[in-house]
């Protein structure tokens, strides 16, 4: 069987991976960024030099910022840097393994929580969780999508659920603090590392994915308190979130479990499950992408999708991926007040 349909345009063929080695968030910044001067930015290819050369991206733009923690532009250009990296790890035989267990148990919990005909992947990157946990699905498929704020991970993904049997996935480039969907939306909301680099926005983003919530809220996340000195200084310097749990305590919600998840991809960053309940008896209505920034239902058009009833942006659908950011949206209320020529 397949997930219910929400793409907004066929899936189109991309070019076939490139052969990359994701670097470790402990490879040592590369000098010509520490000598780089601060007003300077480096470019693309710059940092895809430093890529291939196993430096962390993410270090190196905050050295060159002076920032302590990442920003969203830092996260976006790292990941859209590294874009292609997590497809290219699913070919050895052990990170197949690894992570078709990964998606089991997590399959298994959310199986726990009862009836889900919708779920949503916030931060999807390239879909290597997300494409296993839906062959690890019993039955039919839920209505499916997910986002990501980097339009080229997005790319991927959508070819790897395509090559997975899963091509009816809607994906879109988002923000996870401005989602472009309706309150209540999907029954269940999960996160595989995603919230990772955002340390100081973690309210802001648990209570996002809340909202778009109907019944659960299933988070798998680093887990500052359970790592070892060394890993909590490694995340201190990367800038990984913290305290979860205490987190979405703290914004009121109802935290039903929080352990540590049977399954780590390195034991100095190890990983922990977080469920927070919002109404386990609701049932998500409408799963359609809106506006991100007024929630108003968006129409297709001339490769936009227009927010015609709302605030009167277009956004637009590059390849097939609309890419639903507020900052990426064109103010065009006069879109349709001239003939066609």
């Amino acid at each position: 069987m397949t997930s219910a349909p929400l793409s907004l345009d066929r899936a189109r063929p991309t070019p076939p991976p490139r052969p990359l080695q994701r670097p470790t968030a402990d490879t040592p910044i590369s000098p010509a960024f520490q000598t780089q001067p601060k007003s300077t930015p480096p470019t693309l290819r710059a940092l895809r030099k430093a890529f291939q050369n196993q430096q962390n991206i993410s270090e190196m733009l905050r050295h060159q910022q002076n920032r302590i923690e990442n920003d969203a532009e830092i996260i976006e250009i790292a990941y859209d840097v590294q874009a292609g990296s997590y497809v290219s790890l699913q070919a050895t035989p052990e990170r197949q393994r690894f992570q078709a267990a990964y998606a089991g148990a997590l399959v298994s919990v959310i199986d726990a929580l009862g009836p889900c005909r919708s779920l949503f992947e916030g931060g999807v990157g390239e879909a290597t969780t997300l494409a296993p946990v839906l062959k690890s699905w019993g039955g039919e498929l839920p209505t499916t999508a997910g986002i990501d704020l980097c339009w080229s991970r997005i790319r991927w993904a959508k070819r790897w659920l395509h090559q997975n049997g899963a091509a009816s996935v809607f994906l879109a480039s988002a923000a996870l603090d401005r989602l472009p969907f309706p309150d209540n939306a999907f029954d269940i909301v999960y996160t595989s590392h995603s919230l990772e680099p955002n340390r100081g926005r973690e309210q802001l983003l648990i209570r996002e994915l809340h909202r778009i919530a109907a019944r659960y809220v299933v988070l798998l996340e680093p887990s500052y308190e359970l790592a070892t000195a060394e890993g909590r200084q490694r995340m201190d310097r990367h800038g990984y979130v913290r305290d979860i749990p205490g987190h979405a305590k703290r914004l009121g919600l109802r935290v039903i479990e929080h352990s540590r998840f049977p399954f780590t991809h390195r034991e100095s960053n190890p990983t922990a499950i977080t469920v927070i309940e919002k109404d386990r008896r609701a049932m998500a209505t409408d799963s359609r992408p809106v506006c991100p920034a007024c929630h108003s239902q968006l129409q297709p058009t001339d490769g936009f999708l227009f927010c015609a009833e709302g605030c009167g942006r277009a956004y637009p659908v590059l390849h097939g991926i609309p890419c639903l950011r507020v900052e990426k949206g064109i103010i065009a209320s006069q879109l349709f007040d001239f003939p066609v020529a």
